[in-house]
């Protein structure tokens, strides 16, 4: 259940969803979701429902809900900012929430993938580790025209006479250019992805192509790519989706369970 909702800003909020720990002086993971939604709006259901399914590992949750462009122009670093505070702000309290804040990790999905990824390198020194699910990575070039068309196409739905189409369309693909495979090195976090071949809105060649960057610098990684599967499947199951995908679903208990390999954590059960 979400405890508490943190205004970092003029439009950015935190919500966190903190499970109960066994003892008062035990200090559990936390993984700080960033929804999806094109950088337009914050998925509902990449949300609350992945923060309450992370809780049921023992582990706190908080979704951080972004300034988005149709609130306010606004750039990559603008944005990686927002997730520094609110990494700040959970260290700050990690003591009345009993935050272990050595395994903070990253969970971003589509555009919040695009942002996770770019902070998994840019701000590593802060993180544990980074979940992306089907991330928004490498996109072509494209002409204005095909701007407008795959624009339409994907987010037409959501707008009206009042909002100026033009200055949004550009400033989302102005933030999607950021290509996040060039900042990739050394020291990005170790990265579990899921993908579906399947997938029309993210070409999952471009993230496979992030993976082997990830291999090609040495970043400990994990991959699950399945071949059936659409866009936007966040838990794959009844609580996010009318359809429901049951072997896809099972994405996200093989990327918790990575996340307890990785460390031999047993908070994560």
């Amino acid at each position: 259940m979400i405890g508490q909702t943190i205004q970092l800003n003029e439009h950015a909020t935190l919500d966190i969803y903190q499970v109960t720990p066994q003892s008062p002086t035990e200090r559990l993971p936390l993984i700080l979701i960033l929804p999806g939604g094109g950088y337009l709006f914050i998925s509902p259901r990449e949300s609350a429902p992945v923060a309450l399914r992370v809780n049921t590992h023992y582990v706190h949750a908080a979704v951080l809900h972004y300034t988005t462009v149709i609130q306010r122009p606004i750039t990559l670093p603008e944005l990686m900012e927002e997730v520094r505070l609110a990494i700040d702000w959970i260290h700050g309290q990690a003591q009345s929430l009993q935050v272990d804040t050595t395994r903070i990790s990253l969970m971003g999905f589509s555009a919040g993938g695009h942002l996770a990824a770019h902070c998994s390198s840019q701000l590593a020194h802060l993180l544990d580790k980074t979940i992306l699910a089907y991330p928004a990575t490498r996109f072509p070039r494209m002409t204005p025209e095909q701007q407008a068309d795959t624009f339409h196409r994907l987010f037409g739905r959501i707008f009206n006479e009042n909002m100026n189409e033009d200055l949004i369309r550009e400033t989302v693909f102005g933030l999607l250019a950021n290509d996040p495979t060039r900042s990739v090195n050394r020291h990005t976090r170790p990265t579990f992805v899921f993908q579906t071949t399947e997938d029309v809105t993210v070409d999952p060649r471009a993230t496979v192509q992030y993976v082997l960057l990830l291999l090609r610098h040495h970043v400990p990684c994990e991959m699950v790519l399945y071949q059936k599967g659409p866009h936007g499947l966040s838990l794959a199951d009844e609580t996010c989706n009318p359809a429901v995908f049951p072997h896809q679903a099972r994405w996200f208990d093989q990327a918790m369970e990575w996340l307890k390999d990785q460390d031999g954590s047993q908070s994560l059960r």
